[in-house]
């Protein structure tokens, strides 16, 4: 994903955001924006509030935003299904 991608972006003021990983290594956040991320299904999810980081080399989910908006998530081996109201909407190798 580069910018370009965004329906919409907007920078913010240079290392004002960071995003924090796991092996306690960060990324600076470059802007936000809105994602329109097309599904295999034919379906369309419209993603709000998109962090852009250059260093960020995969696309990351928050998992706890999900789970706020109604998204059922279920984990399996490699695999994350993303299912909302029973419908299946996605699934994520990771």
């Amino acid at each position: 994903m580069d910018q370009t991608t965004f329906m919409e972006f907007h920078r913010i003021p240079k290392e004002s955001r960071y995003i924090y990983m796991r092996n306690n290594n960060f990324a600076v956040v470059l802007g936000i924006g809105t994602y329109k991320l097309d599904l295999r299904s034919g379906r369309t999810l419209y993603l709000h509030n998109v962090l852009y980081a250059l260093k960020v080399q995969r696309n990351l989910m928050y998992v706890l935003a999900l789970l706020q908006l109604g998204f059922y998530i279920m984990f399996i081996g490699c695999y994350v299904k993303i299912y909302m109201d029973n419908i299946f909407m996605v699934l994520v190798l990771y």
